[in-house]
């Protein structure tokens, strides 16, 4: 059983377990339809039958929203999208990985995100803080997970899906 660190820090999340009833298969997913007037999605590929989606929710504190969402587009998806230009694994994870935004706050306040990997690659360290230690100098990368740490109102929760057939 392979251990996966997804979308969370280490803090956070250490490691997680593939579930042992997963059927992930390794073959080509059909390419998923833009949404009009997305070009971030063009290319984005969605999984096939037997595929693995990994859901990851991450909790932010209300009154770090803005703190978060900086952190999310300005920082990490670009150094993602620079280090994925030299790493066609990374390249693909940052394709097939939607962020999902609030719609309204939680009973507690806090605010619900959404990283979408569909298809979850298998072969992807989707930890946070390694992709940031790729992306950038080691002191900044660390200053960015003090950022994104401290936005977090609670640790991660996974769901690991496999898609139908229907």
């Amino acid at each position: 059983m392979r251990i996966a660190r997804v979308l969370v820090p280490a803090l956070a999340l250490a490691a997680c377990s593939r579930p042992a009833a997963e059927s992930r298969r390794d073959t080509p997913a059909a390419t998923a339809t833009a949404p009009a007037g997305s070009k971030e999605s063009a290319g984005r590929r969605a999984a096939s039958t037997g595929d693995t989606v990994l859901i990851v929710l991450n909790y932010v504190k209300a009154d770090k929203r803005q703190q978060f969402e900086r952190f999310l587009h300005e920082t990490f998806w670009p150094g993602g999208k620079r280090v994925g230009a030299t790493d066609s694994v990374i390249a693909a994870t940052f394709r097939d990985t939607r962020i999902l935004h609030p719609a309204q706050a939680n009973k507690d306040g806090t605010l619900t995100y959404a990283f979408v990997m569909d298809p979850y690659h298998s072969a992807a360290d989707y930890e946070i803080g390694t992709l940031l230690k790729r992306a950038y100098p080691a002191a900044e990368a660390d200053r960015y997970m003090v950022e994104f740490n401290g936005s977090l109102a609670r640790p991660a929760t996974l769901h690991w899906l496999v898609q139908s057939p229907d």
